[in-house]
Protein backbone atom coordinates (compact mmCIF):
# COMPACT_ATOMS: atom_id res chain seq x y z
CA UNK A 1 0.00 0.00 0.00
CA UNK A 2 1.38 3.50 -0.59
CA UNK A 3 0.06 7.03 1.09
CA UNK A 4 1.67 10.43 1.77
CA UNK A 5 2.69 10.67 5.18
CA UNK A 6 2.02 14.29 7.44
CA UNK A 7 5.25 15.89 6.10
CA UNK A 8 4.10 15.21 2.15
CA UNK A 9 6.59 12.71 1.30
CA UNK A 10 5.59 8.85 -0.44
CA UNK A 11 5.26 6.11 2.24
CA UNK A 12 4.81 2.23 1.15
CA UNK A 13 3.73 -0.38 3.60
CA UNK A 14 4.51 -3.99 2.88
CA UNK A 15 1.87 -6.79 3.47
CA UNK A 16 4.34 -9.67 4.08
CA UNK A 17 7.84 -9.37 5.34
CA UNK A 18 8.42 -12.38 2.91
CA UNK A 19 8.60 -9.09 0.50
CA UNK A 20 11.51 -8.03 2.41
CA UNK A 21 14.15 -10.89 2.24
CA UNK A 22 13.19 -11.34 -1.49
CA UNK A 23 13.13 -8.40 -3.19
CA UNK A 24 16.97 -6.99 -3.76
CA UNK A 25 15.82 -3.34 -4.41
CA UNK A 26 13.92 -3.14 -1.34
CA UNK A 27 17.03 -4.94 0.88
CA UNK A 28 18.91 -2.38 -0.74
CA UNK A 29 17.42 -0.03 0.40
CA UNK A 30 17.06 -1.26 4.07
CA UNK A 31 20.50 -1.82 4.20
CA UNK A 32 22.09 1.82 2.84
CA UNK A 33 19.05 3.43 5.16
CA UNK A 34 19.68 1.45 8.41
CA UNK A 35 20.49 3.76 10.74
CA UNK A 36 17.78 6.47 9.67
CA UNK A 37 15.40 3.43 10.27
CA UNK A 38 16.71 2.82 13.96
CA UNK A 39 16.78 6.50 14.26
CA UNK A 40 13.16 6.86 13.19
CA UNK A 41 12.03 3.56 15.70
CA UNK A 42 13.88 5.08 18.47
CA UNK A 43 11.90 8.78 18.20
CA UNK A 44 8.89 7.01 17.29
CA UNK A 45 9.24 5.28 20.62
CA UNK A 46 10.32 8.59 22.34
CA UNK A 47 7.20 10.27 21.39
CA UNK A 48 5.21 7.88 22.21
CA UNK A 49 6.35 8.06 26.06
CA UNK A 50 5.96 11.43 26.01
CA UNK A 51 2.39 11.21 24.48
CA UNK A 52 1.78 8.94 27.01
CA UNK A 53 3.13 11.07 30.18
CA UNK A 54 0.35 13.67 29.25
CA UNK A 55 3.14 15.42 27.25
CA UNK A 56 5.27 16.48 30.30
CA UNK A 57 8.77 18.00 29.47
CA UNK A 58 10.62 15.50 31.54
CA UNK A 59 9.93 12.99 28.64
CA UNK A 60 11.13 15.59 25.78
CA UNK A 61 14.42 14.74 24.18
CA UNK A 62 17.66 15.73 26.18
CA UNK A 63 20.06 18.24 24.71
CA UNK A 64 23.29 16.89 23.07
CA UNK A 65 23.10 13.88 20.53
CA UNK A 66 19.61 12.24 20.74
CA UNK A 67 18.34 15.89 20.27
CA UNK A 68 20.61 17.16 17.41
CA UNK A 69 19.67 13.80 15.44
CA UNK A 70 16.17 14.55 15.89
CA UNK A 71 16.37 18.24 14.47
CA UNK A 72 19.07 16.66 11.41
CA UNK A 73 16.55 13.69 10.46
CA UNK A 74 13.79 16.78 10.42
CA UNK A 75 15.62 18.31 8.04
CA UNK A 76 15.89 14.94 5.88
CA UNK A 77 19.79 14.72 7.01
CA UNK A 78 19.92 11.61 8.32
CA UNK A 79 18.76 9.81 5.64
CA UNK A 80 21.35 7.94 3.13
Amino acid sequence: MTDIDQAGEATVALAHEALINNWPRVQDWVQENKDFLRLKSRLAHAAHLWRESGKDSDFLLPEGKPLAEAEDALRGGARS
